[in-house]
């Protein structure tokens, strides 16, 4: 189904492709992070020398809103370009839940692929209840590529500090298989 969202990425992709024969494409997402809260946006005690730089060669977005307050569906309607409520995720999504991104939802990195894009998400996921969970959608099934990060939240950080002296969760995954920590 083309939507106005595929619609919009196809006219940006278009017009950048005026420019470059392939744009590089980066989509920061961050939880949390508000208008005026890094350097280039005005921030006057943080230093975010690389994102003032990607701001200064690429575009920079002054005018935009969340698709929700909440984390789940507001990456689900950054990717999907739909309400979240239309994509069935409504909140954020407890550990090993069965809700779930649908399968069948129409992901941004599914739209590029055709088109020579390699696809990756690194950080975190949160549209699913795990990235252990082998019955539930995970990020290549939405068009990626590649995957490094969270499921959701650090999970036993203190536990991992109790037997190695180091903070590192255990929910980290790189392409959909757990991660061990860095020696050293």
């Amino acid at each position: 189904m083309i939507t106005r969202f595929t619609l919009t990425v196809i006219h940006c992709l278009f017009a950048a492709s005026v420019f470059a024969a392939s744009p590089n494409i980066l989509i920061i997402y961050v939880d949390d992070l508000g208008f005026g809260d890094t350097a280039v946006y005005g921030h006057p005690i943080v230093k975010t020398p690389n994102i003032d730089q990607l701001a200064e060669e690429g575009v920079r977005f002054t005018q935009f809103y969340a698709p929700s307050a909440l984390c789940s569906p507001s990456r689900a309607g950054l990717l999907t370009g739909r309400t979240p409520y239309r994509t069935g995720v409504q909140s954020w999504i407890p550990d090993n839940s069965d809700i779930t991104l649908a399968r069948d939802e129409f992901t941004i990195a599914q739209l590029v692929k055709p088109l020579g894009y390699r696809t990756a998400v690194i950080g975190k996921w949160h549209l699913n209840g795990g990235l252990h969970l082998d019955d539930t959608p995970q990020p290549r099934d939405f068009g990626f590529d590649y995957q490094y990060g969270l499921a959701a939240w650090v999970k036993n950080e203190k536990a991992a500090k109790a037997k190695t002296g180091k903070l590192y969760p255990d929910n980290m995954y790189r392409n959909w298989s757990q991660t061990k920590p860095l020696s050293g």
